[in-house]
């Protein structure tokens, strides 16, 4: 589990509380992986001893500061695992848990940590897209002989790299790796299921 052998193992916090309390908070509490996400948390925390907290910032990143922030202020949380929306908009928030020696986990955006106490997790999003625009220019080589109409389905809209380093990245990749890719419609899924099928249905519908 990524919570006991990093924050918890990793960091080994001093609780200020009979039951430690774990403040969650990822994008948004809609899209089927942070729902996952969500549920793994809190199934994990349930089997170790633990509460969690769970913020919804809704993509928001001035939301996502808040909800940390008022953890902190309230003296609510014990340790955070944050998933950035903007990590550049959370520096107050990561300084203030700091001073209070609230442990964070910040799953990408930092390079390395800012701060004692702190674990972070590199994802590079470039890379990320990178490897899937390898994977579908190969696809692409094997079925198609190098030549193919592609339809990217992107989103939601986020600051930082979470989004566009991705799609930057299997741009160039497949554009790099496949001799004759044509991409004939970039729209946006919202980041979720079922905007996204209706989204890819009328492309298809389009061809």
């Amino acid at each position: 589990s990524l919570l006991a052998g990093v924050s918890m193992a990793g960091i080994g916090p001093v609780w200020a509380q009979d039951t430690p309390t774990i403040g969650f908070v990822t994008l948004n509490q809609r899209q089927e992986i942070f729902i996952s996400q969500i549920q793994a948390a809190q199934e994990w925390a349930a089997a170790n001893g633990y509460e969690v907290l769970v913020g919804d910032p809704d993509n928001d990143a001035l939301a996502q500061l808040n909800i940390i922030q008022g953890w902190l202020d309230a003296d609510q949380v014990d340790a955070l695992f944050i998933g950035p929306i903007d990590v550049a908009s959370l520096s107050s928030a990561l300084a203030l848990a700091g001073e209070k020696g609230v442990p964070p986990l910040v799953a990408s955006g930092l390079e390395a940590p800012t701060a004692d106490k702190q674990v972070v997790i590199v994802v590079d999003w470039v890379k990320f897209g990178t490897n899937a625009g390898e994977a579908l220019a190969q696809c692409i080589n094997e079925r198609f002989g190098g030549t193919a109409k592609v339809a990217i389905l992107e989103g939601p809209n986020l600051p930082g790299t979470i989004v566009s380093g991705r799609i930057d990245g299997e741009k160039a990749a497949l554009a790099a790796n496949a001799p004759n890719p044509e991409i004939v419609a970039q729209q946006n899924g919202e980041g979720q299921r079922l905007v996204s099928l209706d989204v890819m249905a009328a492309l298809l519908l389009q061809e």
